[in-house]
């Protein structure tokens, strides 16, 4: 019989997911995984690849810095069924609307209004998981006074897959998800941890807000100081961009460096969405 868990994929766009080249990934990690810990766990592609690869997991705990991502998370995981009816009701509104451009910037104001109250409630995950699907490219944007500015995308229709938010649902009951800062997050014992932070931008290209303090070098240099932390009590795969500059291969000068290529998945003209280089770093 076919396990249903292997509809599972994740339930809203990110940018730099990894859903094109979790295959390439998975191969890299070990056969057996007792602990999986992911400190920066994003759109959740490999985290849903990994609960169904290994089901048997003892513990398993993702983190990321961006709270709306974070309840997301702990809504679809602890109260799916309200979850669902609110998005039903934000879909058949849009669906019906004769505005749906106003309709888009009239939540997103909304939205906004709630990231400045500092107010985490159910209708801010609807609206967070609802932008995301009728923004330009799922893209998630903040500008340096935090609000979310990512343009229309003039969809004509919107449609969540309510049975893979079920499917996801129950898989993330045994997952504990946090919020704050990578570092918090790291394990304290034998696990395997994938790491996909903030990747460098390549040459020309600029990096995109996912919140306000952004990460750059010394961010990536902390990355690499705490990853020498646990690099004896853990296995680690860390995903960045190959910058081509050799930084990468300096900075983690020891590690195991390999080269994989994936679909650029930013880009207004879909023709250009052009293979380009990425880095797989491993201490094993």
């Amino acid at each position: 019989m076919k396990d249903s868990n292997k509809l599972a994929q994740p339930f809203f766009k990110w940018v730099g997911g990894k859903r094109q080249i979790a295959d390439i990934i998975l191969d890299e990690f070990p056969g057996e995984i007792e602990n999986y810990c992911e400190p920066f766990v994003g759109g959740g592609a490999m985290l849903f690849r990994v609960l169904q690869e290994y089901p048997n997991l003892d513990h398993v705990w993702i983190n990321d810095s961006n709270s709306d991502v974070v309840w997301a998370y702990s809504y679809v995981r602890d109260t799916i069924d309200k979850l669902i009816d609110a998005l039903k009701e934000i879909e058949k509104e849009y669906n019906s609307s004769e505005d749906k451009q106003g309709f888009y910037y009239k939540r997103r104001t909304e939205f906004n209004e709630l990231i400045r109250e500092d107010k985490h409630n159910l209708r801010r995950t609807v609206l967070f998981l609802f932008l995301n699907k009728t923004c330009f490219n799922g893209m998630y944007r903040v500008n340096r006074h935090g609000n979310f500015n990512t343009p229309y995308n003039y969809a004509k229709e919107v449609k969540f897959d309510y049975e893979n938010l079920r499917v996801c649902s129950n898989l993330l009951q045994k997952v504990t998800i946090t919020y704050g800062d990578y570092s918090d997050a790291l394990p304290k014992e034998n696990a395997l941890v994938y790491l996909d932070p903030p990747y460098r931008p390549l040459s020309g290209a600029g990096e995109i807000g996912y919140t306000v303090d952004g990460f750059d070098d010394e961010e990536q240099v902390r990355l690499r100081n705490n990853i020498d932390k646990i690099k004896y009590i853990c296995k680690v795969v860390l995903s960045n961009s190959d910058t081509k500059d050799g930084f990468f291969d300096d900075l983690y000068n020891g590690y195991n460096i390999q080269r994989i290529q994936a679909r650029r998945n930013i880009n207004r003209d879909g023709n250009g969405r052009e293979k380009i280089d990425e880095l797989l770093i491993k201490n094993f």
